[in-house]
């Protein structure tokens, strides 16, 4: 009927036919008014920033668990991941390990794709990242073993020059987790060797504790995948306020996915740094890649991260 209008004004015009022209403008007023109101409400808030004033040059990448088994991949895509690494200036490779069998032991596993990939990525520093959400803490025997194939993994991998202790998934601290951090530490300290921990938000008394046992925390981000989620990032800001109020003054790390969600990961880490003043204790970003990073991701965290 209206042809070449656009919706906006085919409303308009309805509501004049229907209402006459001055409620029909304040119909149209009041909808468009409710829309923008609705708008903002579902927008979530962040901070796209380009000049990397919050890049301190510590960030990490943690490859794939497929990299280190039967799904390793070609010599000549670790080499163009390699170069990535270089050329986006990666200080730190988090090479994922298999979790601990029951009795704390870890399973074997092949050696060859571990020391290619470290060796290929030679400015970087390599760490194990291993989950120990199903260990038997409570059991003196369990720890030791752990601890001893932890001292073995580190003789024969001595490109690994830290341990990144995945507690994430845990969902209270118990004197047993503290216990074996406590044992764990001074063996590594021994070796030079740094204990990174990967935590979620428990009380402020037992995350105070775990990162007294720390060298560094790192803290995993939840991003949804959908691009009208302001309480998930209004969420994210707050676990990232309070692990930087409650860190005992340990370095800072926060872990982002290293796909296409990563740019309002980034724009969510600087909104959220903009908030609090214990910002001085963020130290940088771990991309949590599932896959390779695709050239999209390294432009991505060139461009709203990286110094130029």
């Amino acid at each position: 009927m209206h042809r070449g209008l656009s919706s906006p004004q085919k409303m308009r015009r309805w509501l004049k036919e229907k209402l006459g022209s001055r409620d029909a403008l304040i119909v149209f007023g009041l909808v468009a008014v409710f829309a923008a109101i609705v708008g903002f409400a579902l927008r979530p808030p962040g901070l796209d920033l380009q000049d990397g004033q919050n890049d301190h040059g510590q960030n990490g990448v943690a490859v794939s668990p497929l990299w280190i088994s039967s799904g390793a991949p070609t010599q000549r895509v670790i080499s163009e991941f390699a170069r990535a690494v270089r050329e986006n200036r990666i200080a730190e490779i988090f090479v994922p390990m298999p979790p601990p069998n029951a009795d704390g032991t870890l399973p074997g596993l092949d050696s060859a794709p571990i020391e290619t990939l470290l060796y290929e990525c030679y400015d970087a520093r390599g760490w194990a990242r291993i989950d120990i959400a199903k260990l038997a803490f409570d059991d003196p025997l369990c720890r030791r073993f752990f601890i001893a194939d932890l001292r073995r993994l580190l003789d024969r991998h001595p490109r690994l020059r830290g341990i990144e202790l995945d507690l994430s998934q845990i969902p209270d601290v118990s004197p047993a987790l503290l216990t074996l951090l406590d044992e764990l530490r001074p063996i590594l300290a021994a070796d030079s060797r740094p204990l990174a921990l990967s935590v979620r938000l428990w009380d402020q008394p037992y995350f105070r504790e775990v990162a007294r046992r720390a060298d560094r925390l790192i803290v995993p981000l939840a991003v949804s995948a959908s691009p009208f989620s302001r309480f998930s990032v209004q969420h994210n800001a707050e676990c990232i306020g309070s692990a930087l109020a409650w860190c005992e003054g340990k370095p800072v790390f926060i872990s982002l996915p290293g796909d296409q969600r990563l740019r309002r990961a980034l724009s969510t880490v600087h909104w959220s740094l903009s908030r609090w003043s214990d910002r001085e204790h963020f130290r940088g970003i771990i991309l949590d890649a599932s896959a390779s990073l695709d050239s999209a991701a390294w432009s991505d965290l060139r461009t709203h991260f990286l110094r130029p």
